[in-house]
């Protein structure tokens, strides 16, 4: 992510989270509820922008042709880009444990 970083300048995400699935046993997700199948990826990402102007911002940077292609070789080497999916998330309810 740093090349990134640095590629977007203030245009980066104010956060750029990413969440494993815990694997135990190696392959097995530990699933609560569903099925293994539901958890057939690693990680979830967040990428959190001031707004959509910052947002749109990022966007043009990592799809200019020579930096997109620096990232498409480089994602290359840790997941399959044919199973990414992207999407943009509305509002965020937060609940708290009372103290």
């Amino acid at each position: 992510m740093s090349v990134i970083q640095e590629m977007a300048g203030a245009n980066f995400p104010l956060s750029h989270t990413r969440r494993y699935i815990q694997r135990p046993e190696g392959e097995n997700a530990t699933v609560i509820v569903g099925s293994q199948a539901d958890f057939d990826y690693d990680v979830l990402a967040e990428m959190v922008f001031e707004n959509e102007e910052v947002y749109k911002g990022f966007v043009e940077v990592v799809t200019k042709e020579e930096n997109a292609k620096w990232i498409e070789e480089d994602e290359k080497k840790f997941f399959d880009r044919k199973r990414v999916r992207i999407v943009v998330l509305g509002d965020t309810e937060v609940t708290q444990r009372k103290v």
